[in-house]
């Protein structure tokens, strides 16, 4: 029996499709914020007056594409954003979420109204995949936001599918065959998205993963029973995402086997992915395997392999387990920025060298206006309000699991940091590699340190006339194991091949050449480079 609270208005506001087109031609949708504002007003208004069941979908449908579009927009003004977000970036996420969950209300309330039909029926199939899209959505939106996906989202996502197989529509196709849509293909997308590690994603990354995923997700199947001895497991009466699971043998595991449980089947996406990554490395461009257009070496071949990391292999044992920060250990100081950390790290003022005819007339009324030097060119000291304090919640030698609960600065992905556990004499040089918002303000981070210990340095670029000489910029070297050439951090952008620099350290100022790019962050380049006799 159909349990459903749906029943149609007599006078509808929005009675057909055609009365729908009205309300787009006349619609501000210019603008993602104010349209996103007019989308939700106009679902409310559809959701409380509803029109018979057969309109209202074709209202959903019609309404869809370019509400996708304002979603989309929308999203950018959270999505890869410095930690925590800020007040209009948090509005922005409450609205997308708000549209998302707008939106599956009315097709769930359409599934719920429809009579059983027999397995395979298109309308039914077309609901369920519909709400598995939006309930889906709301999770990646989550982890774009670099936020955590709450219990009751994965509840929500399961329970539809569950619907979906109990109406016999899971593996149906919707719509255009050659897309491959299916209610498991929406269901398999947001579990696939959540274990390729989208805390520590850069954001070009984050976009391609959930392109491919989009692309990729019908060749994933779904088992009762696994086909290995391992497996990634969905309970489906569960609150949360895939997870790795040993399995001995099947048979001696009967509830794996009868119970509300699905195994992730990715060996014919792994195959897809590894032919791809062959022919990569045999130089065919990104965009000919169907990977988009936008796709670049060798970023894709990077990132396809981490991927089959991800979703088709056992999980990699750590080389170096982590284990709970204790004593002193756990309380560590922290500078987040390039200057900060090289302030802290260097223990006295920074002085760039500028003189007065390098400062330009913008700089001047900012002197005028500030009573101080702008950024850039006024020396920096060490500042006990730059330093802020975190706990660690486990440590291994790569790195610390840090959280901090108390107001501070924004932080973003993969950006340097100076830290200094207590007990400790000097700062160590480490880059954000995931970072999560937890509530309101409270921040936890993954970091690595930078390989050598970092000593504070000056760089220029080198010039042959004394009278444009360009004034200092703060950089880092970093010495490593004995045999292998020191690296240099410098500032984001400034890495060209064979380009020419001085180097001044304590001892002095070295000329030096750059000549090979071995990282890249959100304020930094990591660079190989030698100097010039």
């Amino acid at each position: 029996m159909t349990h459903s609270d749906f029943l149609p208005a007599t006078n509808p506001p929005y009675p057909d499709v055609k009365s729908c087109d009205t309300w787009l031609a006349k619609a501000a949708l210019g603008d993602s914020r104010s349209a996103s504002t007019a989308f939700l007003a106009l679902l409310d208004e559809i959701e409380d007056a509803p029109p018979p069941h057969g309109a209202y979908l074709q209202i959903l449908e019609r309404l869809r594409p370019p509400l996708l579009a304002v979603l989309t927009e929308y999203t950018r003004k959270f999505s890869g954003k410095p930690l925590p977000l800020s007040l209009p970036e948090t509005a922005a996420l409450e609205q997308v979420c708000a549209l998302w969950l707008a939106l599956l209300r009315s097709y769930r309330r359409l599934l719920r109204a429809l009579p059983v039909c027999p397995p395979g029926d298109a309308t039914t199939s077309l609901l369920a995949m519909r709400a598995l899209q939006c309930a889906g959505e709301m999770i990646a939106t989550q982890l774009l936001a670099r936020h955590p996906v709450g219990d009751d989202l994965w509840k929500r996502l399961h329970g539809l599918y569950a619907h979906a197989e109990a109406r016999g529509c899971a593996d149906t196709p919707v719509g255009d065959p050659i897309l491959r849509e299916t209610c498991t293909a929406a269901y398999v997308q947001p579990l696939l998205y959540a274990l390729a590690q989208p805390y520590g994603l850069i954001q070009r990354d984050a976009q391609w993963t959930r392109s491919w995923i989009g692309r990729f997700a019908w060749k994933v199947r779904l088992t009762r029973s696994p086909e290995k001895t391992y497996a990634y497991a969905i309970d489906l009466a569960g609150n949360t995402g895939a997870a790795w699971c040993e399995v001995t043998t099947p048979a001696a595991n009967p509830p794996l086997s009868e119970g509300p449980i699905r195994f992730l089947d990715s060996a014919a996406l792994g195959r897809s992915l590894r032919r791809r990554l062959r022919r990569l490395n045999e130089g065919e461009e990104p965009a000919n395997l169907g990977l988009g257009r936008g796709c670049t070496q060798p970023g894709a071949g990077e990132l396809l392999r981490a991927l089959v990391r991800d979703w088709c292999e056992a999980p990699a044992v750590p080389q170096f387990p982590r284990r709970p920060a204790q004593g002193a250990s756990a309380k560590l100081e922290v500078a987040v920025g390039f200057a900060p950390a090289h302030v802290v790290i260097a223990g006295k003022p920074f002085v760039s060298g500028a003189r007065a005819w390098d400062y330009s007339r913008r700089d001047v009324d900012y002197i005028h206006t500030f009573q101080r030097a702008p950024e850039g060119h006024r020396s920096s000291e060490p500042d006990a309000d730059s330093i802020e304090h975190w706990e660690a919640v486990d440590e291994s030698a790569h790195g610390f699991r840090l959280r901090r609960r108390d107001p501070g600065v924004r932080i973003s992905h993969r950006q340097l940091l100076a830290l200094r556990p207590g007990g400790a004499r000097k700062f160590i040089l480490a880059e954000v590699r995931w970072l999560l918002q937890e509530g309101d303000i409270a921040i936890t981070l993954g970091t690595r340190a930078l390989p050598g210990l970092a000593r504070a340095c000056a760089v220029r670029p080198t010039s042959q006339d004394p009278a444009t000489q360009a004034p200092y910029s703060q950089a880092f070297v970093l010495p490593v194991a004995m045999g292998l050439p020191p690296s240099l951090v410098v500032p984001a952008g400034w890495y060209q091949q064979d380009r020419v620099l001085d180097l001044r350290l304590d001892e002095g100022v070295v000329r030096i050449r750059l000549f090979g790019l071995l990282g890249r962050g959100y304020d930094y380049d990591r660079v190989n480079f030698t100097a010039i006799t």
